[in-house]
């Protein structure tokens, strides 16, 4: 803990669903390792005790979670119901300074808090508006409201989502903005692991993308895009991730005739030496909270080309100088920027150097540190 804080919060507990290779997840996992290393006593609780990033955290972490019932788990609600109930057991039985959650959790983890009197931080990491109406489920939405309205605070990942947030849930007071932070050091070592792929090292450019096979990630866009490129000059391409739209987007890649020029991957809890060997990293997302990964390729000195997104595309990227922003849903635009940065080695080079410098803006110490006050003023 920081030395010379009057009031200093000794027990945090995380509430988390899985520790499975998503955004909210990773971000959970640096928060609980940097906060622990700094020596609060840091607890996670796991709805699901799995996920590829459970190896993530540090060992001397203690992991509670709903003991396996065969008949209960193969119903989520009934699930979901009984592990709200060992969460409040162990809630009780642990009493934190502090509950966390930046996932579904956050609704049952405010209730409890209210009721054991606790105080309770509330994450949000996604386009509110976008979910929602795309989700068209008002009971959730209204959960998700009631939860965040009983949240001690609440913290948006960037400038753009707090001030959404506050819209969206019709809050009183002010979501505090803390941007996601990335163990750079952490980053590089990990991407010097030995990843073999028929494509390395090849004189064929090499474009790298990251994220769940879903809508809101963009990828058909990219693959348009990839045609486009094709046509002149070519590229391949790979994507890392899992979901249920990859059939159909490698569907896609077959009308375009593109499906030689594309591996889809799936997830990977080191996804960093691919990212390392790529020449251009590309994110086509519709909209985000605060794109993780675009941190990690900044971190890894890339050529980054990204969608103008909501949210954070534009507050993590200056157009031009350490990445490209495009037009979201323009196969073109990203197009000719793909062609702009592989043609222009001057420019190439620029924006791998500007992009490591700007890496350092959104270290994990800088993240930890916003925390450890936030956690330290409530």
């Amino acid at each position: 803990m920081s030395k010379g804080s009057k009031f200093r919060t000794k027990k945090i507990l995380f509430a988390s669903p899985n520790l499975s290779a998503g955004g909210a997840q990773r971000q959970t996992i640096n928060i609980a390792n940097g906060l622990h290393r700094r020596g609060y006593e840091v607890s996670v609780f796991l709805f699901y005790d799995e996920g590829e990033l459970k190896n993530s955290l540090d060992k001397s972490i203690k992991i509670f979670s709903p003991s396996f019932i065969p008949l209960l788990k193969k119903s989520k609600i009934l699930w979901v119901g009984y592990g709200i109930i060992i969460f409040f057991k162990t809630a009780l039985f642990e009493r934190p300074d502090i509950l966390y959650s930046r996932h579904w959790p956050k609704i049952p983890m405010a209730i409890i808090g209210r009721m054991l009197r606790f105080k309770t931080i509330s994450g949000e990491g996604n386009n509110l508006k976008q979910t929602f109406s795309m989700e068209k489920i008002p009971l959730r939405f209204y959960l998700r409201k009631f939860g965040v309205r009983l949240s001690n605070k609440v913290v948006a990942n960037s400038q753009s989502l707090a001030l959404e947030t506050k819209e969206v849930f019709k809050l009183r007071s002010e979501v505090k903005t803390i941007y996601n932070g990335i163990d750079i050091q952490n980053v590089i070592e990990r991407s010097k692991k030995e990843k073999n792929h028929k494509w390395f090292g090849t004189e064929i450019p090499l474009i790298i993308a990251v994220g769940s096979f879903k809508s809101q990630k963009g990828f058909s866009y990219l693959l348009q895009a990839l045609e486009i490129v094709n046509r002149t000059k070519t590229v391949r391409l790979i994507i890392i991730g899992n979901g249920g739209k990859k059939k159909e987007l490698q569907s896609f890649s077959e009308k375009l005739l593109i499906k030689d020029k594309i591996d889809f991957l799936g997830a990977v809890a080191n996804p960093f030496p691919y990212i390392a060997k790529a020449d251009i990293f590309v994110c086509s997302s519709l909209y985000e909270g605060f794109s993780n990964v675009i941190l990690e390729a900044l971190a890894l000195g890339k050529p980054i080309i990204s969608t103008n997104h909501e949210h954070g595309a534009d507050e993590i990227i200056e157009d031009h100088k350490n990445g490209i922003l495009v037009p979201v849903k323009n196969p073109q635009k990203m197009a000719d920027a793909i062609i702009k940065t592989l043609e222009n080695q001057e420019l190439k080079e620029s924006l791998e150097k500007e992009a490591k410098k700007r890496s350092e803006n959104f270290s994990i110490d800088k993240m930890i540190s916003r925390y450890e006050k936030l956690f330290t003023e409530i």
